[in-house]
């Protein structure tokens, strides 16, 4: 029987058509989503470059002429000496929710793995934070994001700005 044995025979023909329906909204705005989120991280980047101390991750990647070898949607960005668990808690009482290491690593202790295989310093890589939004993730968002960060760098950083 299908459907866990409770109902042999009945395909969920609302779920499929759903599913179908959703897939196809998705794909008819693909290339408008992944033009929108490029110019987005390009500002992002241009953006957090511009802070005092920021590194962006890899470092090749302040080379826009290369985003297409980068994902429109995800950024890696360090600010040594600050250890990057502080900045995620700060940024999470500033309402952003940002995280530490790889998605795929997040119930895992070792949060630089990914980084160090990238040939990124250990203390460099303890600092760095993931940034990630949506296709629809505004640029109001990501300013508020930028100016979050630099009000609160200053005083995690002790002044060393």
């Amino acid at each position: 029987g299908q459907e866990g044995g409770r109902r042999p025979g009945t395909e969920n023909l609302a779920g499929a058509y759903a599913l179908a329906e959703a897939a196809e909204q998705a794909a008819s705005a693909l290339q408008d989503n992944l033009k929108r989120a490029r110019e987005s991280m390009a500002w992002l980047i241009g953006q957090l470059a511009a802070l005092p101390g920021c590194r962006i991750l890899p470092e090749p990647r302040l080379d826009l002429r290369q985003a297409e070898g980068y994902s429109p949607f995800i950024l890696s960005a360090a600010f040594p000496p600050l250890p990057a668990e502080v900045l995620v808690r700060v940024m999470g009482q500033e309402g952003f929710l940002i995280s530490t290491g790889a998605a795929c690593s997040s119930r895992k202790r070792e949060r630089t793995r990914v980084l160090e295989a990238m040939g990124i310093g250990r203390e460099l890589a303890s600092s760095a934070v993931r940034i990630s939004f949506g296709p629809s993730t505004e640029r109001g968002e990501l300013a508020r994001f930028v100016e979050a960060l630099r009000r609160r760098l200053p005083e995690l950083l002790g002044g060393r700005r």
